[in-house]
């Protein structure tokens, strides 16, 4: 095993090894068993880390390029031609890129609140300044 995961560059092996735990231990949590490993129980995965976890089209990718790396070492398993989950995660980058963010808005109370605040004290603001560089 040791051989094997030289094949990942040092720095990276733990992030490495950290996100293929984390997919083991899903795949038991779901029951699955690795040696049925297949497409869709990967894009099961995938799906629970975007809907249950929040991550982002980016993180997914990241996320799956490792878990990827880890079960062709171990397992002699060749995720790398799973097309469906090419084709989900490049849908997947494309429909968080044209969901819109709403910037914070201030209510009208909330402006005239900040209004009526006293004015702040400049030098005790410019020492603040100083102390934090």
């Amino acid at each position: 095993m040791k051989a094997l995961m030289s094949l990942i560059p040092g720095p990276s092996r733990k992030a490495y090894m950290m996100q293929y735990l984390d997919f083991r231990e899903w795949l038991n949590e779901s029951g699955f068993d690795i040696r049925d490993l297949d497409e869709q129980m990967c894009l099961t995965y995938l799906v629970y880390l975007r809907d249950e976890r929040n991550y982002k089209s980016s993180t997914l990718y990241s996320k799956w390029s490792k878990v990827k790396k880890v079960v062709l070492l171990y397992h002699n398993l060749v995720a790398e031609n799973y097309s469906l989950i090419k084709a989900w995660l490049k849908i997947e980058g494309k429909r968080r890129k044209n969901v819109a963010v709403k910037a914070p808005v201030f209510e009208p109370e909330e402006i005239l609140a900040f209004l009526d605040e006293p004015v702040i004290d400049c030098e005790h603001l410019r020492l603040q300044c100083a102390l934090h560089q």
